[in-house]
C-alpha cells in the first residue's frame, strides 16, 4: 500500500508483538520501509523509556532491496519474522512478498466505511 496513514507500521508492530507475547516465539520485526523508518523509530523511542520490550522481539531496520536473501538468512533464528515494508520501494516489497508465508496489506477505510 502506497498511501501512508493506513496503519502499516501500527499493525506491524501488532502482529509482532503477537508472536513475541502471546505466542512466545523469537520474533524478528524488520522495518523495510524506504520512505520512513517509524517502526525503528518507535522501537528506539521505547527502548529510550524503558518500556518493556520483550525479550525475544528484535527490531532492526533493513532498508535494503536484498531483504529476501536476509530473511532466508534469518529463518533458522526466529519463529516468525514480520516486514514493515512500506510503500516507498516496489523492489523491497516484492522482495519480502516472495519470502512470505502470508501478506496483510492494510487499507484506509472510505467514507462510507467509517458510518
Amino acid at each position: 500500500m502506497l498511501k501512508s496513514g493506513t496503519r502499516k507500521t501500527t499493525s506491524a508492530w501488532f502482529i509482532a508483538l503477537y508472536y513475541a507475547v502471546v505466542l512466545d516465539l523469537p520474533t524478528l520485526q524488520l522495518d523495510a520501509d524506504a520512505t520512513s523508518q517509524s517502526a525503528y523509530d518507535w522501537f528506539r523511542v521505547a527502548q529510550a523509556e524503558s518500556f518493556g520490550i520483550p525479550a525475544n522481539l528484535v527490531v532492526e531496520r533493513y532498508p535494503f532491496d536484498d531483504i529476501a536473501e536476509y530473511i532466508r538468512a534469518k529463518r533458522s533464528e526466529f519463529g516468525a519474522i514480520v516486514v514493515d515494508a512500506g510503500g516507498g520501494s516496489a523492489r523491497i516489497f516484492h522482495e519480502a512478498v516472495t519470502e512470505a508465508n502470508r501478506l496483510i496489506v492494510p487499507v484506509a477505510p472510505t467514507k462510507i466505511e467509517r458510518h
